[in-house]
């Protein structure tokens, strides 16, 4: 969520974040990348908005997913995100990006 923000503006923000993100796996790793164009846009106030979305990356046959998260935990340890880490119900491994002053995550 940021002030003076349109919700176009917010949605293109986030969507850009995702292929920023998704742009971080290897050459070879990615089989496919699909970017949802419909999400779910709260507004705040008369000019607050978030956008929620979602891009879904499939990742080729025997990549190690772990390694990849790691390494994109890695990537951003020192930036404007705090990180999450923790394995999910089946025990896999999940990062979480949270900006430290804003909504996104």
């Amino acid at each position: 969520m940021e002030s003076e923000l349109t919700w176009q503006d917010a949605k293109a923000k986030a969507q850009a974040m995702e292929l920023e993100i998704a742009g971080l796996i290897p050459e070879g790793r990615v089989a496919k990348i699909e970017q949802r164009e419909t999400g779910l846009l709260f507004s705040c106030s008369g000019n607050r908005h978030n956008w929620s979305g979602s891009i879904n990356v499939t990742l080729t046959k025997g990549t190690e997913e772990e390694a990849i998260l790691k390494a994109i935990e890695a990537h951003y340890r020192d930036g404007p995100f705090a990180i999450k880490t923790d394995l999910d119900i089946v025990g896999d491994y999940r990062v979480q990006l949270r900006s430290r002053d804003s909504a996104e995550s």
